[in-house]
């Protein structure tokens, strides 16, 4: 039986009881402890059950030695769900390809977090069909990849895992940390199980099982007793024992009695002939050995048999595996460096995989070699069109070390490597390597040379939270000397120059010039895609910066970006759907968000995804979408939080939509969202405060702290944003604080940014600031009330409804002023159910009130014109009235009354009294309140309470139009 087989489960049985009543529940198991102590044969055995209980069991053992084999682990993994492959989506399903079956893409290199997004899908899918188990054994030596693409998908699943780890230190030390980030992101807390020394007659049964007759009984009692309740230890004082001479006498110390477990291992394998322990040493430096390679580097087939007798080694058809993973580490320790060195190149001469090969001459070569570099840049390559960019940026860094550079054609091919590798260090976010290879292609003898290590060290101070982000521009400047104007790497330079630039000017100089040299250069051979991507970006990076700066937009700068996208890069993907927000074409907007988030999500991009949402919630707080808006913001929170990141911007655009709701808003923010410091944050700040100020009619405090925003637009030089919708707000402040000639500076910005290009908000906006500065009751006033009115109309029902109903409250606001009843009843009435729908409970109370105001205005009107009803001069007087002179006036509001008399009463009986008592009252040539109640047999008491029944009920038809 193998080391660590079943039998070591001897003493474990209720730790195997808990732990399957945790994966039963749909929970997690972390199963730690030390080196040798029983893990992998707790795992065997939960793997059992849940085999026996008909689960789906997605099960990898990796081992140090595949660490550096990209996906291995995933690919053991997922190896049951070959066959659901062909239900993925087509990006999911080409990274599944790519894992399972070492297929390339067809459309190009696979983004490493595509192969994430395919191991949650392939999960879910195994999911459908039943119960499933991941079973992870010794975590720490997962490959990068797999580590990366299980953490993401096992963290979106609730699947039952099952994850061994070891501890460090003295038996029983220490507990490991979560492997997977298992801690996080799931419902329940993994239970971790640690794995203490097993009881001395747990030992002496596993044993005596082991080696049966071979072993008195007595000796076994002592292998226990010293073994310190550690299976491997003991097997291996029994094997030790076995091997020598002679069983030891009970006065005899134990053979390598005191030995640690690697110690141990070590014995173990010393212990054998010379050629198994080459043999063992070969095996252990292959990620996935094999009996033809090891044959073609020499192995005899007889070398294998000691190792597989002493159940070091297990030979499965054409596969080799050691028993334990001590014993791999074990072997490559015992063989000095350049002995290790010499081996490594034997393999790489010997191996089929050419990938392996690389990987044996990335270990072996320390002296520059021209092939050498050549075939680990080759698999680098390789690497990249899997997307595993990871092993792709420490491959080329290493071609790039073992380059020779004894002649100019050599050195400049090494350039290109140390650049390529320097772009891959980036790409994977090691800022401390990328900053070595910077520096050292900036120091380079070709301009070539020198703009891409600027372009490096640029991006990783530009990176560096801690660090002055215009140190990144004076650094990147230093390539700009000597390099080919129209090429592509001046284009890229010039790129990441307006990026970085510290004015607006100089971002849009550079910006112009990276797109002219892009236009110019022919794109490198094999790498299109990176400078169409870099094209692309540096079309709507000139755009933004030059509608930043307030310029007139050059909308065909975003078409022919997207003319070239095929597939969208992160690299200011977002832009064009930031401009359609300004202009408030959401729809659109929304769109392109949803593509960028598609293509984020088959990626398995978190962080451009929480972005992305983020901006979807802006987008939706702009069309008044406020649940939609919220729906997103608490998407992209639940990514944030398991990435650690920022919440700020979430948590703004949430205090913007409680603002539009009319919801207690707390400006005071904690400054880590808000707070002074950085300009832009410190905007946001007062952006709040203005805007609650304002709502809750503290115009004076508002006008501070709108000046304060206005101002630190200016110092970030920033003339345009899709969220600087600042001057309708600001106007109304200053004018109901009486700084009406201020307010008419702030409107003329406001014209001169919709001359720019116009927006449905700004239109608005510019129509009620001309009412609020007109004379109250002036023809100036009607004129700027009349175009307003017709602002409002023209604008779609569905863009900007807050702004539409803001617009019609003010409009019948003042018609009601001026005495116009149905126009302020028509504009109230249509305000109120807008501001209704999208949820803005402040000035839909404001609506309510006005309306009510005016309901009562419309009551005592109609009762003065009642009252007067046969006096033509009263009536004339009447706001009701139209026409000229004194009788067609009255008789305008008489033929008005009488036709809103017919429509406001029906014909059962008491509608019919109610109507009787006005016209019998009032309308009547010959009436009166007395003859009314004599003729209708009403008491007086009754009569009246009819009468002002019948008005109400006449005054709000009128009301109505």
């Amino acid at each position: 039986m193998a080391a660590g087989g079943i039998a070591t489960v001897v003493g474990r049985a209720a730790l195997l009881d808990d732990a399957w009543a945790v994966l039963a529940d749909g929970g997690t198991v972390l199963v730690a402890g030390h080196a040798g102590i029983g893990k992998s044969a707790v795992r065997r055995e939960l793997v059992r059950r849940a085999e026996q209980a008909g689960w789906t069991v997605l099960a990898c053992a990796p081992a140090e030695a595949e660490a550096q084999l990209p996906l291995a682990a995933v690919a053991d993994l997922l190896h049951p769900l070959a066959d659901v492959v062909d239900r993925l989506a087509a990006p999911q399903r080409a990274a599944a390809e790519a894992i399972l079956f070492g297929v390339a893409s067809e459309t190009g290199p696979i983004p490493d977090r595509a192969y994430a997004a395919a191991v949650r899908a392939l999960l879910l899918e195994a999911a459908r069909r039943g119960p499933v188990l991941v079973a992870v054994d010794d975590a720490p030596w997962l490959d990068a990849a797999s580590e990366a693409a299980l953490r993401f998908a096992l963290r979106r699943t609730d699947l039952p895992v099952l994850v061994c780890a070891r501890t460090g230190g003295a038996v029983g030390a220490g507990a490991p940390a979560v492997p997977l980030g298992l801690e996080e992101g799931r419902e329940a807390e993994p239970s971790v199980l640690h794995l203490g020394p097993l009881a001395e007659d747990d030992v002496r049964l596993l044993v005596l099982h082991r080696f049966g007759d071979r072993l008195p009984a007595a000796l076994a009692s002592r292998i226990a007793a010293e073994s310190g309740g550690v299976a491997l230890v003991a097997i291996e004082l029994a094997r030790a024992a076995l091997r020598a001479p002679r069983l030891p006498r009970a006065t005899e110390p134990l053979p390598a009695a005191g030995g640690s477990v690697m110690a141990l291992a070590r014995a173990a394998v010393v212990a054998l002939p010379a050629p198994s322990q080459e043999a063992l040493t070969l095996a252990a430096l292959l990620g996935a050995p094999t009996l033809a390679d090891l044959a073609r580097a020499g192995v005899a087939e007889d070398a294998w048999w000691p190792a597989v007798e002493a159940e070091v080694l297990t030979v499965d058809g054409a596969a080799v595996a050691f028993a334990h993973p001590t014993y791999a580490a074990a072997a490559r320790d015992l063989v000095p460096l350049r002995r290790r060195a010499e081996l490594q190149r034997r393999l790489a001469d010997a191996v089929a995989d050419p990938d392996e090969r690389a990987r044996q001459l990335a270990a072996a070569t320390t002296l520059p070699d021209a092939t050498a570099a050549a075939e680990i840049e080759a698999s680098a390559v390789r690497q990249r069109a899997r997307g595993l960019r990871g092993v792709e940026a420490a491959l080329l860094t290493r071609a790039a070390e073992v380059s020779p550079v004894g002649t100019t054609v050599e050195a400049d091919l090494a350039d290109q490597r140390w650049a390529r590798a320097g772009a891959a260090v980036l790409e994977v976010g090691d800022l401390v390597a990328a900053a070595t290879v910077g520096r050292r292609l900036l120091a380079g003898r070709t301009p070539t040379a020198r703009a891409e290590g600027a372009m490096i060290l640029g991006t990783v101070v530009w990176s560096d939270a801690t660090a002055d982000p215009r140190s990144a521009y004076e650094i990147a400047l230093l390539g700009l000397p000597g390099l080919p104007p129209e090429s592509a790497v001046a284009g890229r330079l010039h790129l990441h120059l307006s990026v970085f630039a510290p004015s607006v000017e100089l971002g849009i100089e550079h910006g112009r010039a990276a797109v002219a040299a892009l236009d110019a250069a022919d794109p490198p051979t094999g790498e299109p895609g990176a400078v169409r991507a870099e094209h692309i970006g540096a079309l709507f990076q000139l755009f933004h910066a030059e509608v930043g700066a307030g310029l007139v937009p050059r909308v065909e700068l975003i078409e022919r970006g997207l003319a070239l996208e095929r597939v969208p890069s992160e690299f200011c993907a977002e832009i064009p759907a930031l401009h359609w927000m300004a202009i408030d074409d959401i729809a659109r907007a929304r769109g392109r968000l949803d593509l960028l988030l598609r293509t984020a999500r088959a990626q398995g991009a978190d962080m451009w995804q929480l972005q992305l949402l983020v901006q979807r919630g802006l987008a939706e707080l702009l069309a008044d979408r406020y649940d939609a808006a919220l729906a997103a913001l608490e998407e992209s929170e639940r990514l944030g939080r398991a990435a650690g990141a920022d919440l700020g911007q979430q948590w703004w655009i949430r205090q913007l939509i409680a603002v539009r709701r009319g919801d207690v808003v707390d400006p005071a923010a904690p400054s880590s969202h808000a707070g002074p410091g950085e300009v832009y944050r410190e905007r946001l700040h007062h952006h709040l405060r203005a805007l609650v100020a304002h709502a809750e009619g503290r115009h004076a405090e508002a006008v501070v702290e709108f000046a304060a925003v206005a101002a630190l637009a200016e110092q970030e030089r920033l003339a345009e944003s899709a969220t600087l919708r600042l001057e309708p707000d600001r106007i109304e402040s200053l004018v109901a604080v009486g700084r009406t000639e201020e307010a008419r500076q702030v409107l003329a910005g406001l014209r001169a940014r919709q001359d720019r290009f116009a927006r449905p908000w700004a239109t608005l906006g510019i129509a009620r600031a001309e009412v609020l500065l007109s004379e109250p009751g002036s023809a100036t006033e009607r004129g700027a009330l009349a175009r307003l009115e017709e602002a409002v109309g023209a604008t779609p029902p569905d863009v900007v409804p807050y702004e539409r109903g803001r617009s019609l409250l003010l409009a019948g606001e003042v018609h009601a002023r001026a005495g116009r009843p149905e126009h302020a009843a028509r504009c109230l009435t249509e305000a109120l159910a807008v501001l209704e729908a999208v949820g803005a409970a402040r000035l839909a109370a404001r609506a309510r009130a006005a309306a009510t105001a005016r309901a009562r205005t419309d009551v005592e009107e109609v009762r003065r014109v009642l009252r007067g009803f046969h006096r033509p001069t009263e009536l004339a007087a009447s706001p009701l009235a139209t026409g000229v002179g004194v009788e067609p006036r009255a008789e305008s509001v008489r033929a008005l009354v009488r036709s809103a008399a017919d429509r406001a009463f029906g014909d059962t009986e008491v509608e019919r009294e109610l109507r009787g008592v006005l016209e019998t009252g009032y309308l009547d040539p010959e009436g009166g309140h007395t003859r009314a109640m004599r003729r209708l047999a009403l008491t007086r008491a009754t009569y009246y309470r009819r009468l002002a029944e019948a008005t109400d009920r006449l005054a709000a038809v009128l009301a109505a139009g």
